[in-house]
């Protein structure tokens, strides 16, 4: 789609729509780790305080958010879906909720991208901490252990909505307008939970983590590399490396560093280590 935007706010555009895909990644998950969160203001920003916002990245949750994106960014008709499901011991799943982060055709040509953008990014990031917690599947994964456990997979494409069953709800967390289209975040969730009868259940391959699958088409191909949830607490060997926010150059290249001045000094969330998603 052509635009008038100059070369570096388009660069600045496509790092904003980046970053926000990664942090919404990460929102969704650590919602649904089964602990509560601790938060804390802080004055001062680092460079990885994207949209104001200092979240502790899990770094294995980043490290398979980058492989799904594999150098895309959700589009107009390129949508990047996180989808919940639950796990009973007994190998039964269900779908409780997926979120789609897409964008539309509608441009605001008129709007700053280094300031309002990424402003109103910020906010609908703000709105998504929230309303991860009002959903059924939070209650869920509060409640997780040894009869059942909540899992995850992101994939790009059309969304999935045939695994919720009827009578699903949706939410819109929000829009952001851009220069290149409109930024639309939204959720569709469960809410027949009758998840202790085995008539609600439908049979499907074992999920044991993220399944990166760029055909819609394919929902669970037996190619999709399997990984575990069994993230651990901050500090503990695991025998991986994964580069954190922190080392990333990219972090810090947009015009402005990560926050612009008019936010600087503003309250931070802070996300303290989480236990594993298995617990």
């Amino acid at each position: 789609m052509e635009t008038d935007l100059n070369s570096q706010d388009r660069k600045d555009l496509d790092k904003f729509i980046k970053f926000f895909a990664l942090k919404t990644v990460q929102v969704i998950v650590q919602a649904r780790l089964g602990e509560k969160i601790c938060t804390r203001s802080s004055s001062s920003p680092t460079g990885s305080d994207w949209f104001n916002l200092a979240i502790k990245d899990i770094p294995e949750v980043t490290h398979e958010a980058k492989k799904a994106l594999a150098g895309q960014l959700p589009a107009v008709g390129r949508s990047m879906c996180v989808e919940i499901s639950l796990k009973t011991s007994e190998g039964d799943s269900m779908e409780l909720e997926i979120w789609c982060l897409e964008m539309n055709e509608k441009c605001d040509k008129e709007i700053k991208v280094s300031y309002t953008v990424y402003n109103r990014l910020s906010l609908l990031l703000k709105s998504l901490l929230a309303i991860t917690r009002v959903t059924p599947a939070y209650r869920l994964s509060r409640k997780q252990g040894h009869e059942y456990v909540i899992l995850y997979r992101i994939y790009f494409g059309e969304v999935q909505l045939n695994g919720l069953g009827e009578g699903f709800q949706t939410v819109r967390v929000g829009t952001v307008g851009t220069p290149v289209g409109t930024i639309t975040l939204s959720c569709a969730y469960r809410i027949n939970l009758a998840f202790m009868s085995t008539r609600q259940f439908e049979r499907t391959p074992p999920i044991m983590g993220i399944i990166i699958d760029h055909f819609v088409d394919r929902p669970y191909p037996s190619s999709s590399p399997m990984h575990p949830c069994n993230y651990r607490t901050a500090g503990e060997d695991t025998g991986v490396t994964y580069a954190s926010a922190e080392d990333s150059q990219e972090v810090c290249t947009t015009s402005f560093s990560t926050s612009p001045p008019s936010q600087v000094g503003g309250n931070r969330l802070s996300k303290f280590s989480h236990s594993p998603f298995y617990s």
